[in-house]
């Protein structure tokens, strides 16, 4: 499979498009077209870490199509130590790629700031991975279970019986990936599945951000 390169870009740009006629296309749009032709051949390569790359290009383009038209001027407020759920989107190489839940680790953070850091977690263990056991279910079944004692309606029942169902899988060894830290857009940031969701909302203890705190320390210092 080809590469794009800088160095070879306008040549591939072209190579399909040779014509007797007049082309309006400019060199940009070729570039956009060789892009995408790329894209089709590696979203059908079998791939497993590309099996949704048709939906993030439709994503991605969306997010940028919604910034040539709206700015917003504020954005939500996260404390360190809350858990999040982030579309980190398809990248390159080894760098994380998919949808993870995350703890923010900003000391601060305002409602102008359109950006946050935050740790990828992973069931997955390895080098550069603390283990913070049952964290993810500890976290939400135990505080869902007591909004369902006292939920007084059966539309709140429902819905709070569809997010244990979805956190139940979560019922596994959680890994902070510490060498995965990175500073994101707070546009990567999912949405609650409902109003009752503590995704966005609920935090970790201080000696889970204290521990997190030391393995970026002990990796990148």
């Amino acid at each position: 499979m080809k590469i794009e390169t800088e160095e070879n870009d306008k040549k591939e740009a072209t190579s399909d498009n040779v014509s007797s006629k007049p082309s309006t296309e400019t060199l940009s749009d070729k570039r956009i077209d060789y892009a995408c032709k790329n894209f089709k051949k590696i979203n059908k390569s079998g791939n497993e870490k590309f099996t949704k790359l048709d939906k993030w290009l439709k994503k991605e383009s969306n997010i940028f199509q919604k910034e040539l038209i709206y700015t917003p001027k504020q954005f939500m407020k996260y404390k360190k130590g809350t858990i999040v759920k982030v579309d980190f989107g398809i990248n390159i190489g080894c760098e994380l790629s998919h949808t993870h839940f995350a703890i923010v680790m900003d000391n601060e953070d305002n409602c102008y700031k359109e950006t946050i850091s935050v740790i990828p977690l992973t069931s997955k263990p390895g080098d550069y991975k603390i283990d913070l056991g049952f964290l993810l279910f500890d976290a939400f079944i135990d505080k869902m279970n007591m909004e369902l004692e006292n939920a007084d309606s059966d539309v709140d029942i429902d819905e709070i019986k569809k997010l244990i169902i979805e956190y139940s899988k979560y019922k596994k060894l959680t890994f902070a990936n510490v060498s995965q830290f990175r500073c994101i857009s707070k546009n990567r940031i999912l949405y609650p599945l409902n109003k009752h969701d503590l995704v966005g909302k609920t935090r970790v203890a201080k000696n889970i951000t204290d521990k997190l705190t030391s393995g970026l320390i002990d990796l990148y210092f």
